[in-house]
């Protein structure tokens, strides 16, 4: 958080069930119900207090709702950052060890290729280059499926998962700076 303070941005996170100190099960149809609320919430909380500019940003498992949100509220805000994502549900599967549902997955692997070119808001996509558990591949094919004409690939070279901020902080928040027009 005060690494995006200094950039001057204003910090909405959100944990979904089974994560950090939210309580539930981390399943996947209720983190896409959540989304909703989430955003709704945030975005109340943006407008009460004047806040002119509203970005999502989705890490992780939490790319897929941010997609989810982009794709079904454009208009509603400004752009989107996804940092360490997957477009393909089942190819993380894979990589993971994980059994891959047939219909289920495939429908979403479908759903997530809809929404991205759905979205024409700007956009920035920030994968790790030696991601463990998601690989850079999916970040790429992430920037490639988007439909916005102002997007950005920034990979992060030597970043793992949980590193990224980390490892590439100047190119992480100088990315992060110019889709906010602050470079």
């Amino acid at each position: 958080a005060p690494f995006f303070t200094e950039v001057g941005v204003n910090l909405f996170v959100a944990d979904y069930r089974g994560y950090e100190r939210s309580t539930g099960s981390p399943t996947f149809v209720p983190m896409m119900c959540d989304a909703s609320s989430i955003f709704a919430s945030a975005r109340d909380i943006a407008v009460k207090n004047n806040i002119p500019r509203f970005y999502l940003m989705g890490r992780s498992l939490g790319s897929l709702p941010a997609v989810e949100l982009a794709a079904n509220f454009a208009g509603q805000y400004d752009g989107l950052i996804l940092e360490s994502g997957m477009s393909s549900v089942p190819q993380v599967l894979r990589r993971l060890g994980l059994p891959v549902p047939a219909g289920p997955a495939r429908n979403l692997e479908e759903a997530v290729s809809r929404r991205l070119a759905a979205i024409t808001t700007p956009a920035l996509v920030i994968p790790g280059e030696r991601d463990e558990l998601i690989p850079l591949e999916e970040g790429r094919a992430l920037y490639a499926g988007l439909g916005s004409v102002s997007r950005e690939l920034v990979v992060i070279p030597g970043a793992g998962h949980n590193d990224i901020g980390l490892v590439g902080h100047a190119p992480y928040f100088g990315a992060i700076r110019r889709l906010l027009g602050r470079a």
